[in-house]
């Protein structure tokens, strides 16, 4: 099923209210049934993105981190599209990148990196992705890009965390992960995707009792599998390089930017992984 909803401006939505703080994380539950400004946002994506064949998208909240998430790209043949959550630092596009402005349009207060995958079938015929916080060493990238660019169109690759009984308490599926233009296009139509809430995602039909379960990021895309076959590869990329950090850290930090500095030795991490000379 299409949605056809079209409308210019924002959501009508009080700045101060719960769902509006929660549009740019990727949240069905917070949009609705208010596509209109999506719409023209996705069509703005198109222009940006046109041409490029293998956009790998870096999301900037560091700006040293995320430049070398370019160079990492780069030197792996893919293009680096660089967007950022406008409470992070402003990116440096590198030689080579494209800067991918997700919220030119939209203006939100927030925006979270798996925002626009939700969309990809409209605008690229493949991209990838990984948190704004990971780094990984160079053979750990071999595997993800050996992965990504052997995806069939109607393929996702995506990492699933090993004990399924734990994955509550696991990292999300978006810790690295790409799409084609297919399964995209698929998982739209089956109200199945990357974003939060994918039970009240428009074009879902699916029984809601039990998808109100797996709420989170990227849980649409195992019940996508579960249910309608869709074909996802599993990734697994390092932790090593996961700037992960427990709650009693960041919580009370001005942005995720911010913690990320007072939690980490970029140099000493860096080093461990073995991708020094990809720092300025």
């Amino acid at each position: 099923m299409e949605v056809d909803q079209r409308a210019s401006g924002q959501p009508a939505i009080a700045p101060g209210e719960y769902r509006y703080q929660h549009l740019g994380t990727g949240d069905w539950e917070a949009w609705g049934p208010e596509l209109g400004p999506l719409e023209l946002a996705i069509e703005d994506w198109q222009r940006q993105l046109a041409g490029i064949e293998r956009p790998w998208l870096c999301w900037s909240v560091v700006d040293r981190f995320c430049r070398i998430q370019q160079r990492l790209v780069m030197e792996f043949g893919w293009t680096p599209v660089v967007g950022r959550d406008p409470r992070g630092d402003a990116p440096t596009v590198l030689p080579g990148a494209v800067r991918f402005d997700v919220n030119k349009l939209l203006k939100l207060p927030t925006v979270w990196a798996h925002f626009p995958m939700e969309f990809v079938y409209a605008f690229a015929p493949r991209m990838a992705c990984w948190h704004s916080d990971l780094l990984v060493g160079r053979r750990n990238m071999e595997h993800l890009v050996e992965t990504f660019d052997s995806l069939d169109d109607g393929e996702t690759a995506a990492y699933r965390p090993r004990g399924w009984w734990l994955r509550k308490a696991l990292p999300c599926p978006g810790l690295a992960y790409a799409t084609t233009r297919a399964a995209s296009r698929d998982q739209w139509e089956h109200g199945c995707g990357w974003w939060r809430w994918f039970c009240k995602h428009p074009n879902f039909r699916g029984p809601v009792a039990v998808a109100e379960e797996e709420w989170d990021t990227g849980r649409g895309i195992w019940y996508w599998q579960k249910h309608f076959d869709g074909s996802v590869r599993r990734v697994f990329p390092d932790e090593t390089g996961h700037c992960r950090m427990p709650w009693s850290v960041w919580k009370n930090a001005m942005s995720k930017g911010s913690a990320m500095r007072e939690y980490y030795d970029l140099d000493s991490l860096l080093r461990t992984l073995e991708i020094a000379d990809l720092d300025d």
